[in-house]
């Protein structure tokens, strides 16, 4: 991954940030130096855009690609992912715990999935106006509305 600075015209180093391509980035947008990543290598990495040398927090499931990611734009600490697979995942962060976040049994940072779709999920948007509400489009044409409780 390399950030440019278009008001120095300086790049940043090249950071490894997977071991797969990088799918998909979303910038936090309550959280200006915030990056999420979503990767072929099965995994969602969070970022500190001026401390590129490490993740702040890498998160996986099951071995699943993920494939697209979004933070909320009412929550700083949540974001949403989908996966190859057709799932969609809802994530809170300040409900991460890192001494079992490792353990894919029990992940306390994931919120909810969603199972709905029956055709390959083209994408995903949260809703700017209403709190905790996004859509998902699919190969089928079918348009859905997801509304998650809190």
């Amino acid at each position: 991954m390399i950030l440019w600075d278009t008001r120095s015209n300086i790049t940043s180093n090249i950071v490894h940030a997977h071991d797969a391509k990088v799918n998909s980035l979303s910038f936090n947008p309550n959280r200006e130096f915030i990056l999420a990543t979503a990767s072929a290598d099965e995994s969602i990495a969070l970022w500190d855009i001026r401390f590129l040398k490490s993740k702040l927090i890498a998160l996986k499931y099951n071995n699943t690609e993920f494939v697209q990611v979004q933070w909320s734009p009412h929550y700083e600490s949540v974001l949403a992912s989908r996966a190859a697979d057709n799932r969609l995942f809802v994530w809170d962060m300040n409900n991460y715990v890192p001494s079992i976040a490792e353990a894919d049994e029990y992940r306390t940072e994931l919120s909810f999935i969603y199972y709905g779709n029956e055709s390959n999920i083209s994408d995903f948007s949260w809703n700017d106006n209403e709190l905790w509400t996004f859509c998902s489009v699919a190969e089928d044409n079918i348009l859905r509305v997801w509304q998650n409780t809190q």
